[in-house]
């Protein structure tokens, strides 16, 4: 039979204790933290005021804002019949918001564009594969979708 000693024993046993404690502490901390990924219910006024300019374009079918801290989504469908001003238009506001520090303050200072999706479908309805697709991020401050969209020979 092996003998323990009771005080090492209790030693292991508080430090054992200890131990879950702090990772049940650390894990409620990153739980809280990211409660938000991906919720699309942002309803700050920059927001709301982003979301009436993107509903007075004619041209997207569909747009979704998703956030996950600090940083937001926007995944937007283009019917590719637009002409490639609205195309742009559209992309234009959404870089528009993104660098203004006023929006950004309303976001308590901790929300920045990552990326945009964009898709092209040949109708309304996307019955068919997008027939153009890109997903840029926010690397060089937005230019490199912004001339991807603009460069592109899809309104040719």
């Amino acid at each position: 039979m092996i003998k323990i000693n009771k005080d090492k024993l209790i030693s292991l046993i508080v430090l054992i204790i200890l131990s879950l404690s702090i990772l049940i502490v650390i894990s409620a901390k990153y739980i809280i933290s990211h409660k938000y990924i991906y919720n699309e219910n942002i309803n700050t006024s920059a927001i709301k005021a982003l979301k009436e300019k993107l509903n007075e374009s004619n041209c997207i079918t569909e747009y979704k804002i998703y956030y996950s801290r600090p940083y937001l989504y926007f995944s937007i469908i283009i019917d590719s019949r637009c002409k490639k001003e609205d195309a742009l238009n559209v992309l234009h506001i959404i870089r528009d918001f993104a660098i203004k520090e006023g929006n950004m303050e309303e976001l308590e200072d901790k929300f920045y564009i990552l990326s945009i999706d964009a898709r092209f479908y040949k109708d309304k309805n996307m019955n068919s594969k997008p027939i153009y697709w890109f997903s840029g991020s926010s690397k060089d401050g937005y230019k490199v979708w912004y001339d991807e969209i603009g460069n592109v020979k899809l309104f040719d």
